[in-house]
């Protein structure tokens, strides 16, 4: 992520993470939503879901079915994706 401070570059800051890590404490999270939920990527890849049809790893297409996502707030691009509630 880019460190940006009065509008001067002072450099990129960034992090590993396993995924075997990660996906439990998303889903714990997600889990509480009451329609289908998937945190992806900049790139669309799917990080955590509960959707059947969301598998980890995978890269969603955008437009088609899939409803529009909702940017996750310093999230380096990350979005989250629910269905409505018919779905």
């Amino acid at each position: 992520i880019p460190v940006v401070r009065d509008g001067v570059f002072l450099g990129v800051a960034g992090g590993d993470v396993e995924m075997a890590a990660l996906e439990p404490r998303l889903l714990d999270v997600l889990l509480d939503s009451p329609v289908a939920a998937a945190v992806l990527t900049a790139e669309r890849r799917v990080v955590a879901a509960t959707h059947p049809d969301w598998v980890v790893g995978s890269r969603l297409a955008e437009g088609g079915e899939l409803p529009a996502t909702t940017p996750v707030p310093h999230g380096a691009g990350w979005q989250v994706l629910t269905l409505p509630q018919d779905s």
